[in-house]
Order: C-alpha cells, then sequence, then structure tokens
C-alpha cells in the first residue's frame, strides 16, 4: 500500500515561555530530543504560533494563529507537549 504525500511550507513566528530556571532544556538538550528533564518541576509551557505565509497542499495557511497550553505528568517530567 502506497500513501500519498501532501506537500506543505510555513513561515511566520513561534514564542514558548516555560517555567524552566534560565532557557527550555527540550530545545538544547544534549541528549536525544525531548529527553532533558525541566529545571523547575514539571513542565509547564504557553506555545503560540503565528503563520505568516503557508501552505498546505491546495489550503492556504496565511494569518492563521494558534495558541496551546501545555505540560507534562509530575510522574514522567521528561520534556515534551501533553494537553
Amino acid at each position: 500500500m502506497t500513501t500519498a504525500h501532501t506537500s506543505g511550507r510555513l513561515t511566520g513566528d513561534y514564542f514558548e515561555n516555560c517555567n524552566c530556571d534560565v532557557v527550555c532544556p527540550c530545545l538544547f538538550s544534549p541528549g536525544p530530543p525531548m529527553t532533558a528533564r525541566p529545571t523547575a518541576g514539571p513542565c509547564e509551557v504557553p506555545l503560540a504560533f503565528h503563520i505568516e505565509l503557508g501552505m498546505y497542499g491546495d489550503v492556504a495557511l496565511d494569518g492563521l494563529n494558534r495558541a496551546k497550553a501545555a505540560g507534562r505528568n509530575p510522574v514522567d517530567p521528561r520534556c515534551g507537549v501533553m494537553s
């Protein structure tokens, strides 16, 4: 079985402000992606995106905004997004 590939492209802005002490270790972890431990307890982070120009297949995404509050379970506080 083959699957169709839909092409896309985005340009815009991304903002996050996690609860870590200085900089989010998820972004600068020396280990595999998203395996660092937060510096201030469980990860809590708002994420905001603004798509200046974008396409997904034939669908225009220009001007769209998206915000999300995310965090990790205190039992497994590694970095990552969980709603």
